[in-house]
């Protein structure tokens, strides 16, 4: 998966919506990315708008199957991990009766 942007977003969800496929995504370092994507690991961060280098990467993956299955499975822990919605909710929900529970007289 090869996600690039012209905006610096805040956080890139689509690429930890392609991890949860298993794919290794390749990603220029602008916003929110380093946030999730570690570099080598479950994909590559490009310094920004380094064309040449990303299009290197991309071809890397592309021609070194077991390395992209590699980084695709390191991004699904990843994401499983730190990203999963159940979990997510389950925060939320002890966020919210802590702070209900402070306010009660």
């Amino acid at each position: 998966m090869a996600l690039s942007s012209l905006w610096p977003e805040p956080i890139a969800t689509i690429g930890l919506e392609v991890m949860r496929y298993a794919l290794p995504v390749v990603a220029f370092d602008a916003g929110g990315i380093k946030d999730w994507l570690i570099d080598g690991q479950n994909g590559y961060r490009v310094r920004w708008m380094d064309r040449d280098a990303y299009a290197a990467r991309v071809e890397e993956l592309l021609n070194n199957k077991p390395l992209a299955k590699q980084m695709g499975e390191a991004g699904l822990k990843l994401v499983s991990e730190r990203y999963d919605f159940e979990g997510y909710i389950g925060d939320l929900e002890k966020m919210f009766a802590t702070v209900a529970a402070e306010k009660r007289p």
